[in-house]
């Protein structure tokens, strides 16, 4: 039998999870109504007019930038792989893994009436897991994403539209990294693009040696290969 301390410790513990869960709720009932805003923005902005042929030469040039982004970030990629592999088949290096993501930010022109001095003016965020490139995917031709039959890309079909783009406006992945209505790409004055590298490393407590086996990229010592370890 629990004593009467317990008990009392006990019946806190219960006030707390409904505390919690009533909090939860809230929470919850405050983002699905966030969601539903977002719906009727969006609907909104799929009957608004047309662009003019100068937001639609914007938006192509937006385009034309966010290509380049990601033509920057497998190059970028493409030139640290090889020495990051020979550091993980240094029998010397500690190094048994490691990964590259891309953190791109979209902020307001300055000029934009919601910009502020005292905040980022981060419209939305985009994080990408960038794989092992190489020259052939870096080079090939670029691919549509435009979805055929779209009423809001119609007038952007001068050009084939880059998957950032693409992502940009037709995808969102919650409250910090929401898509962006076409009308609203007209408001990004800059982008910035953070290219980080992380090194993994895998210490064995039992053994006190760095374990180079317990990385997703088990690189084999005698060659490049890749598998599963």
């Amino acid at each position: 039998m629990l004593s009467f301390n317990e008990l009392e410790v006990l019946r806190d513990l219960v006030k707390e999870i409904h505390r919690s869960n009533s909090i939860a709720n809230s929470h919850a009932f405050f983002l699905e109504k966030i969601k539903a805003r977002f719906s009727e923005n969006r609907h909104g902005q799929e009957g608004s007019e047309r662009f003019t042929d100068s937001e639609v030469e914007r938006l192509m040039k937006l385009n034309r930038s966010l290509g380049e982004i990601e033509t920057l970030v497998q190059e970028t990629a493409h030139e640290l792989w090889p020495e990051l592999v020979d550091k993980i088949k240094n029998p010397n290096s500690p190094m048994g893994d490691f990964e590259f993501e891309t953190q791109i930010d979209f902020m307001l022109r300055d000029d934009d009436p919601e910009a502020s001095d005292d905040s980022d003016n981060i419209m939305t965020t985009r994080k990408v897991f960038v794989s092992q490139p190489d020259r052939k995917t870096i080079d090939k031709e670029l691919i549509d994403f435009r979805e055929s039959g779209n009423g809001e890309t119609n007038q952007l079909a001068t050009e084939p539209h880059c998957h950032l783009f693409h992502d940009l406006y037709e995808h969102s992945y919650g409250v910090e990294q929401p898509s962006v209505p076409l009308r609203d790409c007209l408001r990004i004055g800059s982008v910035w693009v953070e290219v980080i590298v992380r090194q993994q490393y895998f210490l064995d407590l039992e053994t006190g040696k760095w374990n180079k086996d317990c990385g997703s990229r088990h690189i084999v010592a005698n060659n490049a290969k890749e598998k599963s370890c």
